[in-house]
């Protein structure tokens, strides 16, 4: 079945329809990614966020399709794919502030509780999320003492949906803050994500 869904991916690409994501090619953790997408869904997104999407669906309902897994874990936490998605936003805003992917567990635990405190709705454990995202919905893993996001571009997508949804009344001025930022390069990969999930905040506050 790998073999078959690799061919048929490989195929799709050649068509030429895809060349917004050629850069996902030159890495192979994002063409992990990219496979575990088409495996779920069999298309390939042609917007950044929606491509993210699917990617966190992908892992939500079936743990780890890049190895031929597809049983449903139960999530640790109970939460269901959308208040799940709520709290990571939360956590990769948070992760976005501190500037850095990988975090000793102390403190990752403390900005899951943090996002549980933005969320007073939804009740779980925080030690039972901060196992989902190691394990059920793996888009952690651990490195030594620390434990970081698979990729940066996973957090940066989630803090921008975080951005979009979770920050109305600051909106504006986080974005305006990354633009005039010293330190712009940063951010790129974010505003870029932004600009397809929010083209008018984008345009209103950055062209």
């Amino acid at each position: 079945k790998q073999g078959s869904t690799s061919k048929q991916l490989i195929e799709e690409l050649r068509t030429g329809q895809y060349e917004m994501i050629n850069e996902f090619l030159k890495n192979p953790l994002l063409v992990s990614l990219l496979f575990a997408a088409f495996d779920y869904k069999h298309t390939i997104p042609l917007k950044k966020h929606i491509f993210y999407r699917q990617v966190y669906d992908a892992y939500f309902d079936s743990h780890d399709l890049s190895k031929g897994d597809s049983f449903i874990h139960e999530k640790h936490s109970h939460l269901d794919i959308d208040d799940f998605e709520r709290i990571l936003r939360f956590v990769g805003f948070r992760c976005l502030r501190y500037q850095q992917i990988e975090f000793e567990k102390d403190v990752l635990l403390d900005i899951i509780n943090e996002a549980k405190n933005f969320c007073p709705d939804l009740e779980f454990n925080s030690s039972d999320f901060f196992e989902d995202i190691l394990s059920t919905v793996p888009l952690f893993c651990r490195d030594g003492q620390y434990y970081k996001w698979v990729h940066k571009s996973l957090q940066e997508y989630f803090a921008a949906q975080f951005i979009y949804k979770d920050s109305k009344k600051d909106q504006d001025a986080i974005l305006s803050a990354m633009y005039n930022s010293e330190n712009l390069d940063r951010y790129i990969n974010l505003l870029d994500l932004y600009y397809d999930i929010d083209n008018w905040g984008f345009q209103k506050n950055i062209i």
